[in-house]
């Protein structure tokens, strides 16, 4: 009967641990993992929006039109691309940095509604 109660006990001590724990690992451990996951992201899209090759090539004719049309005509189409690609990249970074500004705000929005609440019901 004692090792049940010292199992039950050594389980509760650490669930309350966990507990306690949670949000040094929220801003830290898990900050750093969450930071480095946008990161990558950001990189990801970064790389499969292609901007390093398209910034490469923008002078080179598309087609094999060696003219000067076929030139002009190459670089205004690139650049437009570049510009367009640029601006998924941008956009997608600005959501990720909102992403982390939520994950750093969360908890403390939580615990602001969640403490408002419990004064509401205990004043009323």
């Amino acid at each position: 009967m004692s090792a049940n109660i010292t199992i039950v006990n050594s389980l509760f001590l650490k669930l309350v641990l966990d507990f306690v724990y949670a949000p040094v690992w929220w801003y830290s451990e898990g900050l750093a993992w969450f930071f480095r996951k946008i990161v990558a992201s950001i990189q990801d899209t970064a790389q499969s929006a292609g901007l390093g090759i398209w910034v490469k090539n923008i002078f080179v004719p598309m087609y094999g039109q060696y003219d000067i049309w076929g030139r002009i005509v190459s670089f205004i189409v690139r650049f437009a691309n570049i510009i367009g690609r640029a601006v998924w990249v941008f956009l997608w970074a600005c959501m990720c940095v909102a992403v982390l500004v939520i994950w750093i705000a969360a908890p403390i929005i939580l615990l602001v509604i969640f403490l408002s609440s419990l004064m509401q019901r205990l004043y009323v």
